[in-house]
């Protein structure tokens, strides 16, 4: 069975929540100062080398960007980058990507699936229950 990518991108993000408003009192800026601070208790220079300062010209366009996300999904976008443990600091675009996954991006739910042996069996459809309930499919 061969799937469109439009319809494989639809999958794929059925189960992400809708981006909406900041929620929260603070204002986006405030928000992107304080993910700012995390990212550089984080990646230190290698943070500033690559979007500066508060104050810097990467700034805005990433409280701009920010503002769309709800805390959970940033919360999501910083636990994802710790838990990828990369030594370089993510560009927004992945960023903003990371903030939308609902399950850390090493975790691979069809990997503790058993593969079935028999394509038209009872244990291939038990199996394709399984991942579609996880959302592998």
């Amino acid at each position: 069975m061969e799937i469109n990518k439009t319809e494989l991108a639809a999958r794929l993000y059925k189960h992400h929540k809708a981006e909406t408003k900041q929620p929260l009192n603070a204002s986006a800026d405030e928000i992107a100062e304080r993910l700012w601070s995390r990212m550089m208790a984080l990646y230190g220079r290698q943070w500033e080398a690559s979007y500066g300062l508060v104050d810097g010209d990467a700034f805005p366009e990433w409280s701009k960007a920010l503002s769309t996300m709800t805390p959970a999904q940033i919360k999501t976008g910083l636990d994802a980058v710790v838990a990828e443990g990369n030594e370089f600091p993510p560009n927004l675009i992945k960023f903003l990507r990371l903030c939308r996954i609902t399950t850390p991006a090493y975790f691979n739910p069809a990997t503790l699936l058993p593969a079935p042996k028999n394509r038209n069996s009872r244990e291939q459809q038990k199996w394709r229950e399984a991942a579609e309930k996880l959302g592998c499919l």
